[in-house]
């Protein structure tokens, strides 16, 4: 099964700041190779839609995306799709189209 769903668009990158105000979550990781090349450790922010659909800001690229799995995330469940969000826009209207949902 393909994992990526392909778009034809651009994804610009979104603020850090932004993705923390829609109610990201900081998380950290650690990758002595990553520090070696970009002088900093490496971390992500996660926004829980559902039980099973997430998204994840990176650091490094700042783009966001939207991912699913095939159980509960946070007991181990495997990604099988993601989506590219194109922009801070989409972003937005992502997170409102979840607000309601019980995690």
């Amino acid at each position: 099964m393909k994992k990526l769903i392909e778009r034809n668009i651009e994804q610009k990158p979104i603020d850090y700041k932004d993705v923390i105000n829609l109610g990201g979550e900081r998380w950290d990781g650690h990758d002595s190779v990553f520090i070696d090349e970009f002088g900093f450790d490496w971390f992500g922010v996660t926004i829980k839609l559902t039980k099973k659909i997430q998204i994840d800001w990176d650091c490094n690229t700042r783009l966001c995306t939207m991912e699913r799995y095939d159980g509960n995330y946070d007991k181990g469940a495997t990604r099988v799709k993601e989506y590219p969000i194109e922009d801070l826009e989409e972003l937005k209207t992502i997170v409102e189209f979840f607000k309601y949902e019980k995690l």
